[in-house]
């Protein structure tokens, strides 16, 4: 296991003298792993939670009436919620809470007719740059890449033994193994960690607030967007 374990990393973390460096390459790539999940939970369940608290500004009220002249009249009312007033004709009414003619006070007319318009809860504002923390990771694999072909030029020059050995892809995996492995493991993290968002965003909101299409945009969860 420790040749093996050799053989994934550049010339400075070979041998009993680089067993600490390659303890630190492992534990680097479970802080990274274990900081993308705390930052992107933190991310999305606060923006969920704070959405969810605000449920009953996220919807609209129509309110349909016939008018003194006897035709067919309405009133729109956005970011309804109760406690708001509203006016029709000559009359003030105000929102008390759940739906039909009843949830005015005082009770709108006979005839009159409530409807609500929900407006969608949208996964991609809850999921707004929750991975950003993945570009770094890739950065700093890219990094380290560079560091460890340059570790075989310097100081000791061992790139000259490298290039002796019968396997040419000897250099390559000592270089690229454990930055691929990094890349790889923290991606794979993401993946989980969005399949719960999903699962967690459609059991949790209100089937009224549901779009019918559920699309995400993964660029937006990787980069800064406001």
């Amino acid at each position: 296991m420790k040749k093996t374990d050799d053989r994934l990393f550049a010339g400075y973390c070979m041998g009993d003298a680089g067993a600490y460096r390659r303890h630190m390459h492992y534990r680097l790539m479970v802080i990274l792993i274990v900081a993308i999940a705390i930052f992107s939970s933190m991310l999305f369940f606060v923006r969920f939670l704070e959405d969810s608290s605000n449920a009953d500004t996220w919807k609209d009220l129509t309110v349909y009436y016939t008018n003194e002249e006897g035709y067919r009249d309405y009133v729109f009312v956005s970011d309804v919620s109760e406690g708001t007033t509203i006016r029709i004709g000559d009359k003030q009414y105000e929102y008390r809470g759940g739906e039909g003619r009843e949830c005015m006070w005082p009770a709108l007319p006979k005839g009159s007719e409530t409807v609500f318009h929900y407006r969608p809860a949208d996964i991609n504002e809850f999921m707004s740059n929750v991975f950003i923390l993945f570009p770094v990771c890739f950065v700093i694999a890219l990094v380290e890449v560079i560091l460890n072909y340059r570790s075989f030029y310097r100081p000791a020059k061992s790139i000259y033994v490298m290039k002796r050995l019968s396997s040419g892809s000897e250099l390559h995996r000592r270089c690229l193994a454990i930055p691929l492995l990094t890349v790889f493991a923290t991606l794979a993290a993401c993946v989980l960690l969005g399949l719960l968002f999903l699962l967690y965003y459609q059991g949790n909101t209100k089937p009224e607030r549901l779009p019918d299409t559920i699309s995400l945009n993964v660029w937006r969860t990787l980069i800064w967007w406001r």
